[in-house]
């Protein structure tokens, strides 16, 4: 079958959309069909193209201005350009189906015009913004294109109540992917102590954060939690590695709470850091919290990353995490906003380095059994295969 994949998130941005965005394609791929991804432009080359069928980069990013009126018009003439690259794409691809890994509302138009079969895929925060805000145009687009297609799928069962409450007329074509981590990452597992010594650590703990540095992730509840931590854990280090547009501000807060000298604010960093990081920590924490306009973690795929490298997570029971954290099997979930309970859950785990060990023993075998991209792609496939009727496509393959 000839699939054509739309993905403004995709390799090699980084971040958990783009990842599962890349891995969907190679995954279904893999299973057979000709994969033909639409994406948005970056310079130079790209490794990871090569890999897949054909990835054409015809989308433009949005633009940033810094007045609202000239930021609406100019992201309205990106958006009009934008509906015109895909249509001509598209038009001259004549796939069988569509794939759409983020949705974004100029897409509806384009797949009223085509008429192709075509599937979405919701990963929470992205439509959770469209229904809380006053101007309601977002949602209303969203809820005829979701209700158009052929199925809607889900990161987590936060995400697919979320929007079947929101659009009922799904309520019978949803599916639930999870997140995943390739299986091969579970083979390359170094010792702490090698690890350690490759980024020059010393033995004292280590907490870490592998995230965009934005206010919902929580980083604020961890840098308040940092002196009760300390006073049972002396020199304690907290490593964030992220970059975002609150990043500042979350330096600033260490600084005015005399943490600075305690915390490494690492910025962006690259595929092999990012694993000798998991490695190295004795624990992985993100206590997420509701956006301003009700945004939430719609899974939290940093959390399989850190059981995959070894480490026990502390996350918070909001969103879609608890499907990426199972409370007290491969980590534990606190209340958002709750900065002592952060504090504790991190003291107590520190304490028991043999019951991290177990979580993340755990939190390997349900990537294993389940939340890892060959089960998923495998699942998309099946899925796909079974909403389309013969009489869509001719003879499946």
């Amino acid at each position: 079958m000839k699939i054509a994949v739309i993905a403004n998130d995709f390799k090699p941005r980084q971040g958990g959309i783009a990842e599962l965005s890349w891995q969907l394609s190679r995954g279904l791929s893999h299973h057979g069909h000709s994969i033909h991804v639409l994406t948005e432009r970056t310079r130079g080359s790209v490794e990871q193209d090569r890999l897949l069928d054909k990835v054409d980069r015809v989308i433009d990013p949005l633009p940033s201005l810094r007045t609202p009126i000239a930021q609406s018009v100019a992201i309205a003439n990106c958006n009009r350009k934008n509906r015109i690259a895909l249509t001509k794409a598209l038009t001259e691809m004549s796939p069988d189906a569509i794939f759409c890994t983020n949705f974004k509302p100029y897409f509806h138009p384009v797949f009223q015009a085509l008429k192709i079969p075509y599937f979405l895929y919701v990963h929470g925060d992205d439509v959770a913004g469209m229904f809380a805000r006053r101007n309601g145009r977002s949602a209303d687009v969203f809820r005829e294109c979701a209700t158009a297609s052929q199925l809607v799928f889900f990161n987590s069962k936060y995400s697919r109540d979320f929007v079947k409450d929101k659009v009922p007329a799904i309520a019978d074509r949803v599916a639930v992917t999870g997140c995943g981590v390739s299986t091969e990452s579970l083979e390359h597992l170094r010792t702490k102590t090698a690890t350690r010594k490759i980024l020059g650590w010393s033995k004292e703990p280590v907490i870490l954060s592998v995230c965009r540095q934005h206010r919902r992730k929580g980083m604020d509840l961890v840098i308040r939690a940092l002196p009760e931590i300390s006073r049972s854990h002396p020199g304690c280090r907290y490593v964030v590695a992220g970059d975002g547009p609150h990043k500042q501000d979350f330096i600033d807060l260490a600084a005015e709470l005399g943490q600075s000298a305690n915390i490494d604010f690492l910025g962006e960093v690259d595929e092999q850091t990012k694993t000798n990081l998991y490695q190295a920590a004795d624990l992985f924490v993100m206590p997420s919290r509701p956006g301003e306009l009700g945004e939430v973690e719609g899974f939290g795929i940093s959390f399989l990353e850190a059981n995959a490298n070894g480490l026990a997570v502390v996350g918070s029971d909001v969103g879609g995490i608890p499907d990426a954290v199972q409370h007290g099997v491969n980590g534990e979930l606190v209340p958002p906003n709750d900065v002592s309970a952060v504090a504790d859950a991190i003291v107590r785990l520190l304490l028991s380095p043999r019951k991290c060990n177990e979580m993340a023993v755990a939190g390997r075998q349900r990537i294993i059994e389940r939340y890892n991209w060959t089960w998923i792609s495998g699942f998309v496939d099946e899925q796909i295969r079974q909403s389309l009727h013969p009489s869509d496509l001719g003879a499946i393959v």
